[in-house]
């Protein structure tokens, strides 16, 4: 994390340069959305999670869900990230995260239990068009309660090479 604003380079390379291939450089600028309330667990729910946002949110009670509004570009990449456990920094983190992604009809499209890093969940989807769809926050089994972050990250491959100087310009 970068705390500092300014003009920072990055440089990107083979191990000892010995080869070629495709590679991802991905800057982002972070802010948090809460939901304070309890979050309804159906497509009426009026909490969203824009791109490159973190949201933080709760399970209230063993058994609640929660579902969060969100728009998939299509023919990109996502990453959907759910974190809960105390690892992570949250000091009441729900113990053992369940990710599930839900089309914008309310329709089970993929679910998650431990792909994330550390166990937590992760759902990684490219979707052939541009939608809403909804992501749903539980626990695995619905058997635990506590403090949750979704973040939802996307790229597009780019298959461009840049030059290896200071005056490289990719904005």
């Amino acid at each position: 994390v970068i705390e500092k604003s300014g003009t920072y380079f990055f440089s990107a390379g083979s191990y000892s340069d010995f080869g070629t291939g495709n590679y991802e450089i991905a800057v982002s600028v972070l802010e948090t959305l809460t939901g304070e309330n309890d979050i309804p667990a159906d497509v009426s729910t009026p909490y969203e999670v824009p791109l490159e946002y973190w949201f933080e949110g709760s399970l209230e009670d063993i058994g609640d869900r929660d579902w969060l509004k969100i728009t998939l570009e299509g023919g990109a990449t996502h990453i959907l990230d759910l974190v809960g456990y105390t690892a992570n920094g949250l000091a009441n983190g729900v113990r053992d995260t369940y990710l599930r992604l839900y089309d914008n009809a309310g329709n089970l499209v993929k679910e998650n239990d431990d792909a994330g890093l550390g166990g937590n969940s992760q759902i990684t989807i490219s979707p052939s068009h541009t939608g809403v769809y909804y992501v749903g926050v539980a626990s695995l089994n619905d058997s635990y309660r506590g403090e949750y972050e979704v973040f939802h990250r996307s790229f597009s491959e780019v298959f461009d090479d840049y030059p290896l100087d200071f005056n490289t310009d990719i904005n």
